[in-house]
């Protein structure tokens, strides 16, 4: 559901309103205003509100209505909430998935994964996340040798001496062993391929893509957070998920494959994962480095 299709304001019920004046400070742009001691709504509210609903959500008393807004009433703190520990021990138990069983997925179950992505936050609102779902073996097979092709012309530029020079001239040493290091990287894709393995797609069931609008400055993050919160709900179903690069970086730097995944202009994929239910089970959690974190001083008084 797009913004569009949402009634553009919120309407307040003055008889029920008590003046608390939470709702003008959850507005995030300014649309509601207390007036003698009641919140009354900014003439241009149905022209710039972007309906995230957070004036009717937070409202005690219920007294601010919204077309988007559900008439349930989560109790104080605890209501649908999980504990940290339990949440810690969750996303640490998330792994890469890259066997998959032959087992299919259902659409079923992939709308209710993409459900949990659709409630994820987007700039402004704007909820301007697309999909793009393959669970037919054929077409991801096709995707995955068009992929291979596109990399092998990527192998021949970045494993050319020159090409190695330049980015060492450039001042960029990790920039070169890097592409040295993905050059023996898609020619491992490449030989496995001929010996009929998917290393690229893993013979996933299900490849997800997501796209969005070039022009916002928001589409990444809100692509990424979409889909991470889908890799999440997968999860939590049972199924696994690997975040693909590769076929993210394919999608837009080659015009044949934007093409056949009907990307459309003006759009750039902005993440991409393989799913599938897993074949293989992780008996151990692995650690990873230090979150490289660096607070500002406080400014001098």
């Amino acid at each position: 559901m797009t913004t569009k299709e949402i009634s553009p304001a919120p309407r307040v019920n003055l008889k029920k309103c008590t003046g608390c004046g939470l709702c003008t400070e959850v507005c995030p742009i300014f649309l509601l205003e207390l007036r003698e001691r009641k919140a009354w709504v900014v003439e241009a509210a149905g022209e710039i509100c972007n309906n995230c609903g957070h004036c009717g959500a937070v409202c005690p008393v219920g007294a601010i209505a919204q077309k988007n807004r559900e008439e349930k009433v989560l109790s104080p703190l605890r209501d649908g909430l999980i504990d940290a520990e339990t949440l810690q021990f969750f996303l640490r138990r998330r792994r890469s998935i890259r066997l998959y069983k032959k087992q299919p997925v259902s659409r079923e179950t992939v709308a209710e994964i993409i459900e949990a992505g659709r409630y994820a936050p987007t700039g402004g609102n704007r909820q301007d996340v697309h999909y793009l779902v393959l669970d037919s073996p054929a077409r991801i097979s096709e995707l995955g040798d068009m992929c291979i092709a596109f990399l092998e012309r990527g192998v021949k530029v970045a494993g050319h001496r020159y090409t190695r020079a330049m980015m060492a001239r450039l001042g960029s040493k990790d920039m070169a062993e890097n592409a040295a290091r993905y050059v023996e990287l898609y020619r491992g894709f490449q030989e496995r391929r001929r010996r009929g393995e998917d290393r690229l797609l893993y013979h996933a069931p299900v490849v997800i893509l997501v796209h969005s609008s070039l022009w916002d400055t928001s589409s990444a993050f809100n692509c990424a957070v979409a889909l991470y919160s889908a890799a999440l709900k997968a999860h939590a179903l049972g199924l696994g998920t690997c975040f693909n690069g590769f076929l993210q970086v394919s999608a837009n730097l080659s015009w044949k494959i934007k093409k056949f995944l009907g990307i459309p202009r003006g759009h750039l994929c902005y993440g991409t994962m393989t799913m599938g239910y897993p074949r293989v089970s992780f008996k151990r959690l692995v650690k990873r480095a230090p979150a490289k974190v660096k607070y500002l001083p406080a400014s001098p008084d």
